[in-house]
């Protein structure tokens, strides 16, 4: 009786495991904008997440924790725009090559797999 009660914890246990892992998301922002961005907003399902002051050139990496809605909403200030986007997100594992983010110097956002290395 003791293995079977070990057995079906060992078994809920993994269970719970791979349910954490499934619902993990990294999220990648590179600022090739070449200019510093005064503020990055995230707004997730249950995180709100803020980056002040990103020089050009860099990147930001977001660990999110969203296992019903994946939608998530960034909003980029600079000093002369403001740029929002909403996408859903992407992926099995907690890899970052499905969501990264490129600012672009004409103020545009992509994203997606984007294949940028930091």
């Amino acid at each position: 009786m003791k293995t079977r009660t070990s057995n079906l914890f060992i078994i809920a246990l993994l269970i719970v495991l791979l349910s954490y892992m499934y619902s993990m998301y990294k999220v990648v922002i590179f600022n090739h904008s070449g200019k510093a961005i005064a503020l990055i907003t995230l707004k997730g399902e249950f995180a709100q997440k803020k980056a002040e002051n990103m020089p050009d050139s860099t990147s930001i990496h977001y660990t999110l924790f969203s296992p019903f809605n994946k939608k998530v909403h960034i909003v980029i200030k600079q000093p002369d725009n403001i740029k929002s986007i909403t996408f859903s997100l992407e992926g099995l594992l907690p890899l970052e090559q499905r969501n990264q983010l490129e600012i672009l110097p004409d103020g545009t956002i992509r994203h997606g797999a984007l294949g940028l290395k930091h």
